[in-house]
């Protein structure tokens, strides 16, 4: 295909020149390479284009009734190929999904700083807990948080979530104050089911990890429900940072406060062999930059930043 169209590019050279040393020099070629194209398309189509004389070169009547197609077959070739502008580069939609608290309290005042940059861009947040599919929901990316184990989806670690322990004051007046991750095994807890192992917490402390089997009678997928359900006094929660907005929340207690919870990696993943378009290729790379700052106590200087 795109020999004929440089065949149909040559074709319009000699009809606008008359010539076909003329039209070769302008197409970087030999004359005789460019007797033989356009002799190799006349018997492609089955017309003669030209009337061939020593002293003149003319359109036929079918090769005067081809210009235009032509001139709009180069043209739109053209269009095709040409290299994307930055402006063009940022128009359109992105189509992103990420899980419901993280992204209406991180994620989602982050993209709003990035579509005021980029007036001419539209984007679609999908908000869910569910692990959803990013090809048949039609999504460009998915913002994920913990062990990346797809292997169809390609991805990019922006930043970590760290987990906190917490009690309602009313859990621990039923149940002594944790001293040790093992006491959390007599101890009811909140099952949060976006874990990569709900029921499995570990926790570390001067190089040791320690890890304890949980239960409770409240299992969820959500980290706003988990945080509720802690508040109740249903259980002890690992309450990921992000819902706790830099404060503790009224009647909750810290616990095991001289052990640490490994963070959580939070993913920007999107389909394996998938060609990112310059616009969504500016969002992973604006993300990267922008999601290590935002901490809860930092996020309205992050979002005021020109960076």
């Amino acid at each position: 295909m795109a020999d004929r169209i440089e065949a149909w590019d040559l074709f319009l050279k000699v009809a606008e020149f008359g010539s076909f040393s003329e039209a070769a020099r302008r197409a970087g070629i030999s004359p005789g390479q460019a007797s033989k194209m356009i002799s190799a398309l006349e018997d492609q189509i089955g017309v003669r284009l030209f009337e061939r004389t020593t002293r003149a070169v003319r359109l036929t009547l079918e090769g005067e009734g081809r210009l235009d197609p032509a001139r709009n077959l180069v043209e739109a070739a053209g269009r095709l190929i040409a290299p994307t502008t930055p402006d063009e580069a940022m128009l359109g939609t992105i189509r992103i999904s990420a899980p419901i608290i993280y992204g209406a309290r991180i994620l989602s005042p982050l993209l709003t700083v990035f579509m005021a940059r980029h007036p001419g861009l539209n984007v679609r947040l999908n908000l869910t807990d569910r692990r959803i599919d990013l090809i048949n929901d039609g999504l460009d990316l998915a913002l994920r948080i913990g062990t990346l184990s797809d292997t169809s989806l390609m991805g990019r670690k922006l930043s970590s979530v760290h987990l906190q322990p917490l009690a309602a004051a009313a859990l621990l007046d039923q149940h002594q104050m944790p001293q040790e991750p093992a006491d959390l095994a007599s101890c009811p807890c909140i099952i949060d089911l976006n874990l990569a192992e709900p029921r499995r917490w570990s926790f570390l402390k001067a190089g040791a990890e320690e890890t304890v089997r949980v239960n409770g009678r409240f299992e969820t997928d959500s980290a706003e429900a988990a945080l509720q359900a802690t508040r109740a006094g249903l259980g002890v929660g690992l309450i990921p940072d992000f819902c706790l907005a830099g404060e503790q929340p009224d009647g909750l207690m810290p616990i095991l406060e001289t052990w640490t919870v490994p963070t959580r990696d939070v993913w920007l993943l999107w389909p394996s062999g998938r060609h990112l378009v310059p616009r969504t290729r500016a969002l992973v790379d604006y993300l990267a930059k922008a999601l290590p700052k935002v901490q809860a106590e930092d996020l309205d200087a992050c979002l005021s930043s020109k960076d």
